[in-house]
C-alpha cells in the first residue's frame, strides 16, 4: 500500500512493487493525483489496475488504484 509517493519514477517503482509483492498480493495506491486521466492514471491502466475516486478533505476527488499480482511460476 502506498500513499502520495508513487509517481516520480513510474516505470521503476512500479517494477520494484511488483517485484516484492508475492503472488495473489494486492499493490494498492493512493497516488495524490487529481481526478482526472494523466500520465500516472494511464500508466495504471495498461497495467491491469482497476480505479476509483473518494472525496479527500480539503482536496476534492482524487484516486485510488488496486492491481491483484499475477506472476507466472516458471
Amino acid at each position: 500500500m502506498s500513499g502520495h509517493v508513487f509517481g516520480d519514477f513510474i516505470e521503476d517503482e512500479f517494477c520494484e512493487m511488483h517485484r516484492v509483492t508475492r503472488n495473489g498480493g494486492d499493490i494498492v495506491l493512493f497516488p495524490g493525483n487529481s481526478d482526472s486521466d494523466n500520465q500516472i492514471h494511464e500508466f495504471l491502466i495498461r497495467r491491469g489496475f482497476r480505479w476509483g475516486k473518494f472525496q479527500e478533505p480539503g482536496v476534492g476527488y482524487v484516486r485510488w488504484y488496486h492491481l491483484e499480482v499475477h506472476k507466472k511460476s516458471f
